[in-house]
């Protein structure tokens, strides 16, 4: 089995030596961001995106770090290139506040990339979909990509006793988006998805302005109640593409099973990325 190479601070080290001191900011505050993405045909999808995303997020946060758009894309395909076993990967950046003893930062940030081999979902949850767990919350700084994730693992574990893939976030007044995901749903005929409080996914970004031409996609926010009332659901991440929601908690989402509009969204997306020109 290959050993992969990983970015720690400047230097490539095996997962044995991918260390960071307990006294690091993200690990002792929760002072960090991430982002997460997957290769297609040994290529970093939507690489760009993904990083202007990241320093987007350090800015939120208030991150303080060293690098640009440039050096960060440099690390990437350098990390990659010394993984190129000819298997598709995914890759996570995680950007940290650095070791502190304080609540503030002190030194300089830490930077990790990792990387691993690409596993692919089960065929099943394409085929017959997945069930959703509500979750009534809303996320801190919701545009940030942060590595505050205590609600969705608590909820994760909820819902995995009740059969659930993934918590769906909510409140009175919005839905919002999943705990790894952002979340579509079609009602007569027409796909909405939120516009505000939420994180913006790079595959949600591809579905509204990649494939406008087939997929016509309203930005819109949404009560619980639109959403428990439409034809068909379905969530969208970098790891798990277009996957059908059929169920949330107990409610049926219309006949209970994949609809045609989920379908043209899964198909649409995956000839998108084949043809690799992103």
């Amino acid at each position: 089995m290959t050993e992969y190479q990983h970015y720690l601070n400047g230097q490539y080290v095996t997962e044995d030596k991918l260390l960071v001191s307990p006294r690091d900011l993200g690990l002792s505050r929760g002072f960090a961001v991430f982002d997460y993405l997957r290769t297609y045909n040994g290529k970093p999808f939507k690489l760009k995106e993904h990083l202007l995303r990241l320093i987007k997020s350090t800015e939120l946060m208030t991150i303080k770090h060293e690098y640009n758009l440039e050096q960060l894309t440099k690390i990437i395909e350098e990390t990659l290139d010394k993984n190129n076993d000819g298997n598709e990967k995914t890759i996570k950046i995680i950007l940290s506040g650095g070791v502190s003893n304080y609540m503030y930062q002190s030194g300089m940030a830490t930077l990790v990339v990792i990387v691993d081999l690409l596993k692919l979902k089960e065929q099943e949850i394409y085929e017959t979909g997945i069930k959703v767990n509500l979750a009534k919350f809303e996320r801190y700084i919701p545009e940030a990509k942060s590595t505050n994730y205590i609600e969705g693992v608590i909820q994760t574990q909820k819902g995995i006793q009740g059969g659930a893939y993934e918590p769906l976030y909510y409140t009175d007044k919005q839905v919002y988006e999943g705990a790894n995901s952002n979340i579509f749903v079609v009602k007569n005929g027409e796909i909405y998805t939120p516009q505000n409080n939420i994180l913006y996914g790079v595959t949600r970004g591809v579905l509204i302005h990649d494939l406008k031409n087939n997929l016509q996609v309203i930005e819109e926010d949404f009560d619980l109640n639109f959403l428990l009332n439409s034809d068909e659901v379905f969530i969208t991440s970098s790891g798990k593409e277009v996957v059908p929601v059929v169920k949330v908690d107990e409610k049926i989402i219309g006949n209970g099973r994949v609809g045609e509009i989920t379908k043209l969204a899964l198909r649409e997306f995956r000839e998108f990325v084949n043809i690799g020109q992103w």
